[in-house]
């Protein structure tokens, strides 16, 4: 496999993942928003947050620039709504120079859930995160708004992460093979050359030649 490969096909999810970004920031506040550095990781280890997947960020970022990290599970329809919206508030409050979060970005504050109230995003406050919402907290409108985005582009999305997983899966097996290699004896036939390994000390014999293979001490 080709290392390549995979960083392109992520990076490609990922322009599709800041136009969708570009598209609800204007369905919400009508304007577009400072774009955030998005990242693409070719596992299924996202996190997760009171059952939601959550992409990975701290804000304010370096340079006050959010970095947001995004595994391959976590990049369903539901997913990409609510986390982009999500990402919107932030935004929106960072153009405007309000801090959002409290205990280094740890936490949504009063502002982060000002914002979120305002496009009548409801959530719930939590000791450990702040002001959080789900899914299940977006609007009727805004859903159907937001799917109507995502649909645009999600056709191409699936095609990349099937081929992103393809991909990995066979570096994996290489990879795989390639260890167990390095484990296993060599035999050879001593007439023709024909080589086989084995991890089990066996009897071989060549099928072309009829004489036992020998190990690889003996050759």
């Amino acid at each position: 496999m080709n290392n390549m490969n995979i960083q392109g096909i992520t990076g490609n999810i990922a322009e599709m993942i800041y136009s969708i970004f570009r598209d609800v920031s204007i369905m919400l506040f009508r304007e577009e928003l400072p774009q955030p550095y998005i990242l693409i990781y070719p596992k299924d280890v996202g996190k997760t947050c009171r059952g939601e997947k959550i992409w990975h960020h701290r804000y304010p970022g370096k340079n006050g620039i959010l970095k947001v990290s995004i595994f391959l599970d976590q990049l369903e329809k539901e997913d990409i709504l609510t986390n982009t919206v999500h990402l919107a508030i932030h935004q929106i409050n960072l153009k405007n120079s309000i801090t959002d979060t409290s205990d280094e970005g740890k936490r949504h504050n009063k502002y982060y859930r000002k914002v979120a109230e305002s496009i009548d995003v409801r959530g719930e406050l939590y000791s450990s995160y702040g002001y959080f919402f789900t899914f299940r907290s977006l609007p009727e409108n805004m859903v159907e708004g937001g799917m109507k985005i995502i649909d645009r582009y999600y056709d191409d999305i699936r095609l990349l992460l099937k081929l992103v997983k393809s991909l990995d899966d066979a570096y994996e097996i290489k990879r795989i093979i390639g260890k167990q290699k390095d484990t296993l004896k060599l035999y050879r036939c001593p007439e023709c050359g024909q080589e086989v390994y084995t991890q089990s000390t066996v009897n071989l014999l060549c099928g072309v030649c009829g004489v036992p293979f020998k190990g690889d001490e003996g050759i």
